[in-house]
């Protein structure tokens, strides 16, 4: 029998992810990566783009190109695939999944010290605008979810296909707008897939 070498790199990752997050956090709400959509752009440029001191932006563009969300070549930074698809206008902007992340879901999270030393829930505010963005990044996040069904469930055979959750018509996936029909399930269909 054959065993792992303990190391200390999941526990290593897990406790250094929250950096991570932020700075792609940062990254969305200054605009980075629309800024880039266009083409390549050195710190420079990148910084004038964005309205951002130029050593910041530096430090944020070099994070997401050690992590592969960009590239930098000869001192220019362009998106990387996965930027460019979902952040950068090429497809489903998660955009605004990112502003629910850092205002709404990271500082609930915050509270988990609290939550875990009494057993008490933590306060989530949203009140004003803060329930406008919590819908938007659950929306996208929706969304998201039903991209990937259709991409890894074979729809072929169903004719009805329950709406998960009340996700608005943005959100379905790709069947529903081609061979399914997508309306209210009836009480034969609810809850179930029907062939």
């Amino acid at each position: 029998m054959t065993t792992t070498p303990a190391t200390p790199d999941r526990i290593v990752e897990t406790a250094v992810g929250y950096m991570a997050a932020q700075q792609l956090f940062a990254a969305n709400r200054i605009g980075l990566f629309p800024a880039l959509a266009a083409g390549p752009l050195d710190a420079g440029e990148l910084a004038e783009r964005t309205g951002k001191p130029e050593k910041i932006v530096r430090i944020l563009a070099d994070a997401l190109a050690a992590r592969g969300l960009l590239s930098r070549v000869d001192g220019r930074y362009t998106l990387g695939a996965d930027t460019a698809e979902y952040l950068g206008g090429g497809g489903l902007d998660l955009a605004p999944f990112l502003t629910f992340l850092e205002t709404i879901s990271y500082p609930h999270w915050l509270q988990f010290t609290h939550t875990t030393d009494t057993g008490e829930p933590g306060e989530l505010d949203l009140a004003g605008d803060r329930w406008t963005t919590f819908l938007a990044g659950v929306m996208v996040y929706n969304a998201l979810h039903a991209r990937m069904l259709s991409k890894n469930f074979d729809f072929t055979g169903y004719k009805n296909l329950l709406d998960l959750g009340g996700s608005p018509p943005s959100s379905r996936c790709r069947p529903c707008t081609s061979t399914t029909s997508c309306g209210p399930p009836s009480s034969t269909t609810r809850g179930r897939w029907t062939r």
